[in-house]
C-alpha cells in the first residue's frame, strides 16, 4: 500500500479557504489536506505493521507553525503545483529528523508545505506573476497530533485513511 507519514489539516479547512493567492484568487479546497513529513511510498503490510509498532513508542512535543507564503515546486521558473509555506518550521523539521531516525526506511528531504493547487488545474487564461508570490495574510496551525496514512485513489482523487495516530506531548 502506499503510504506516508502526514499531519491532518481538515481541522483548518475553514482557515485555508481563506488564503488568497493574488494572481487566481480562492483556493477551493477539498477533504484530504495534509502536511506531508515523509513520503514513504509502496509498503508491505509487513513493513507498515512494524512501522506502527515502532511509532508506538515515539514522543514529541506539540507545536505551532506560522503559515505566511507561496511557495512554488520543483522552482519558480517551471512550477507544476503552488504550496502554502511556513515561516517558524524549525520543530517541524526536527520532527522529521526523529522519525527519520526512528524508522529504516529512506526518507526524502523534507520541504514543509500544504498543497495549494497543481499546474493542471489552473485556468488556461492564468498568467503567472510576481503577485502571486507576495505576502499573504499569515495565520497559525496548532499541531497536537500526526500520523501514518495509506493513500489510495478514489473518485480520481487520492482519498487518505489513517492507520495511526501519534498524539503529540
Amino acid at each position: 500500500m502506499r503510504c506516508f507519514l502526514g499531519i491532518d489539516l481538515n481541522n483548518i479547512t475553514k482557515t485555508l479557504r481563506k488564503v488568497k493567492l493574488p494572481a487566481i484568487g480562492s483556493i477551493n479546497l477539498a477533504k484530504g489536506y495534509h502536511i506531508t513529513l515523509a513520503f514513504l511510498g509502496e509498503l508491505e503490510e509487513s513493513l507498515t505493521n512494524k512501522l506502527i509498532e515502532e511509532l508506538d513508542s515515539f514522543r514529541f512535543k506539540q507545536f505551532e507553525l506560522t503559515a505566511d507564503k507561496i511557495l512554488a515546486f520543483p522552482n519558480l521558473s517551471e512550477p507544476e503545483l503552488y504550496a502554502l509555506g511556513f515561516s517558524n518550521n524549525s520543530d517541524l523539521i526536527n520532527l522529521h529528523r526523529h522519525l527519520i531516525k526512528l524508522i529504516t526506511i529512506p526518507l526524502d528531504k523534507l520541504s514543509p508545505h500544504i498543497t495549494l493547487l497543481r499546474k493542471e488545474k489552473l485556468s488556461p487564461h492564468f498568467k503567472e506573476s510576481h503577485e502571486l508570490y507576495s505576502n499573504i495574510k499569515s495565520f497559525k496551525i496548532k499541531v497536537k497530533e500526526f500520523g501514518l496514512y495509506k493513500s489510495e485513489p478514489e473518485k480520481g482523487m487520492n482519498s487518505y485513511k489513517p492507520l495511526k495516530i501519534i498524539k503529540l506531548d
